[in-house]
């Protein structure tokens, strides 16, 4: 979750957004491209997700192996990657489905404006996002809810301290996160325990739980 702070820090509305200035998206379009300018939302958005990824996962042999044991971070860069571009998506534009055309299925252009360095970094970034993008845009209607709950859940975990053992602001974010969390499950129509709405909504709550396990723990 500090990962996402430093994203929402520096982007407060989004990245479509706040990225116009180019102020702080300079830094992560040079971590990732070769002499290439994020002079569009996709790029925008396709730089702040691989360097979201590789500070999670790592860029080196193990991160295939990173990616399979932290299934939770991953499904939170998904819906975080899923809403941003959703916020430009209009009746004319699915930029859900622009940002895999360009990034993701092997647009050869814009693979080769990637840095020779993280080639096969970006390599592996790409084979998971394939597996779930589609799915994930197309099964989950109501990703902005599942957005505000991820915020909840990171401002829990980065606020907590150990010199507030009450875990004060925590604990009124875990109260606003059940509410959300509640919103999400009566809203699931699946009906089916291993849809990948049902999935998300258990890896949410194991988190919720871990993180209120941890509270009680220090007091």
């Amino acid at each position: 979750c500090r990962r996402f702070k430093t994203v929402w820090t520096d982007f407060p509305k989004s990245v479509v957004e706040d990225g116009n200035s180019q102020s702080n998206i300079n830094d992560y379009c040079e971590a990732l491209f070769n002499n290439k300018n994020c002079d569009n939302d996709i790029d925008k958005v396709n730089a702040v997700s691989f360097w979201l990824f590789v500070q999670n996962f790592g860029d080196g042999l193990s991160l295939t192996k990173n990616v399979n044991s932290n299934t939770n971070i991953f499904h939170y860069i998904m819906i975080w990657l899923i809403y941003t571009l959703k916020l430009k998506s209009g009746d004319k534009t699915d930029n859900v489905m622009k940002f895999y055309d360009t990034c993701i299925n092997d647009d050869q252009s814009y693979i080769n404006s990637i840095k020779d360095t993280n080639t096969n970094a970006y390599n592996i970034y790409k084979d998971p996002i394939n597996s779930k993008l589609k799915l994930m845009n197309e099964g989950i209607k109501d990703i902005s809810t599942f957005y505000d709950a991820l915020k909840l859940l990171c401002n829990m975990y980065n606020d907590f301290s150990e010199d507030d053992p009450n875990c004060t602001q925590c604990l009124d974010d875990a109260k606003k996160f059940a509410k959300k969390y509640e919103t999400l499950f009566n809203n699931n129509d699946t009906d089916i325990e291993d849809s990948l709405y049902s999935q998300i909504l258990f890896i949410l709550s194991t988190d919720y739980y871990n993180f209120i396990n941890q509270c009680y723990e220090k007091k």
